[in-house]
């Protein structure tokens, strides 16, 4: 009788532990998921790929930033500025189509759609598989499957990494300004040529080209994913921009014979985004932003720029500088081709 009673007490004991716990995170909601903060707390966001679903979700913006490391160091309050409107900073490390298009299903269900979406487009983003996502997602936060939800409810790890943290940072009056939310690009980073080529590995040179229509179709695959959001979303405008890459991306294309083939997945990519009125396209082939890519100190690795750049970027997208149309992105390509494939990458080293 004693060991009955015994077993039904601590069981009553767990389920009140856990319907507290339960409690308190659907009260503090440190992951925004069922609604923005209460009691007069403010928002600290520290991990996106915890909190941009529940972002998405429960906070008023009509202006909306996503896409990956690339588009980390635009300045908020500088796009509010230039195009006007409250923007969601819903970006994702290391991401690719098939992870947007969690977050455009939750933007889709809004009751008032975003009026804007800016988002980068490359060519690795463009030829990487439409079914994986590179780094994990929390997919239980995106979903509307409220069973799943325990993950996120009875989570003691949540708790005290989120939850916790989100009190003590209002107590202690320690909450970043938006601007600097998922920045990586802060001074005293380490970056310019030397530092850039120290890490950079440079590929053996083969005489194995990879298939342009391989790579053509990859991107035509990824572009499908977001097709759906176009033609679902015709009131959003959508601005995609293709990064400038340094010139060592394009070393390392050119010796291991890719870029015919990363080539063709950009023009395949942008002919079939400029055939929505709601969608624009940006790729940059002047000679200023040619600089840029041939200068490593205007880069920390291969790929990612200063957040300089991220500012003239923004600025001439705010323009309409480097749009690309059904007239012009022929010769856009062509000027990108000739470039790369004409420059002298001993310069570089």
């Amino acid at each position: 009788m004693k060991s009955k009673t015994f077993i039904k007490t601590t069981v009553s004991i767990f389920l009140a532990v856990m319907i507290v716990v339960a409690g308190l995170q659907v009260a503090i909601d440190p992951l925004f998921q069922y609604h923005t903060p209460w009691f007069g707390l403010k928002p600290r966001f520290i991990e996106e790929r915890y909190q941009n679903a529940g972002t998405a979700r429960n906070f008023e913006f009509d202006t909306v930033l996503m896409g990956n490391s690339y588009c980390e160091n635009f300045i908020i309050s500088d796009i509010n500025k230039k195009f006007g409107g409250k923007t969601a900073k819903l970006t994702l490390a290391g991401s690719n189509p098939v992870d947007w298009v969690y977050l455009l299903d939750i933007l889709k269900k809004k009751e008032t759609c975003p009026k804007l979406i800016i988002c980068c487009i490359d060519p690795y983003r463009l030829t990487h598989s439409i079914t994986e996502s590179k780094i994990f997602l929390p997919k239980y936060l995106y979903d509307e499957n409220y069973i799943n939800d325990v993950n996120y409810l009875f989570n003691f790890q949540i708790v005290n990494d989120y939850s916790y943290d989100m009190i003590e940072s209002n107590i202690q009056n320690d909450i970043p300004d938006y601007d600097d939310v998922y920045r990586w690009g802060y001074e005293g980073n380490k970056s310019g040529k030397e530092f850039v080529l120290k890490n950079y590995k440079r590929p053996q040179k083969t005489d194995e080209e990879v298939s342009a229509e391989k790579y053509s179709n990859a991107a035509m695959n990824a572009v499908g994913l977001l097709q759906p959001f176009f033609e679902a979303m015709p009131d959003t405008q959508f601005v995609y921009f293709f990064p400038p890459f340094s010139m060592l991306f394009w070393d390392s294309c050119r010796l291991q014979n890719t870029t015919a083939a990363y080539i063709s997945a950009m023009k395949t990519g942008i002919e079939i985004l400029n055939n929505y009125d709601n969608v624009s396209v940006f790729l940059w082939t002047d000679d200023e932003m040619f600089s840029i890519m041939s200068d490593l100190d205007n880069y920390i690795d291969t790929l990612h720029y200063q957040k300089y750049v991220n500012s003239l970027l923004l600025e001439r997208m705010s323009k309409k500088e480097g749009l690309i149309t059904k007239e012009n992105y022929i010769e856009r390509i062509n000027r990108l081709s000739d470039y790369v494939n004409s420059f002298d990458y001993n310069l570089l080293f």
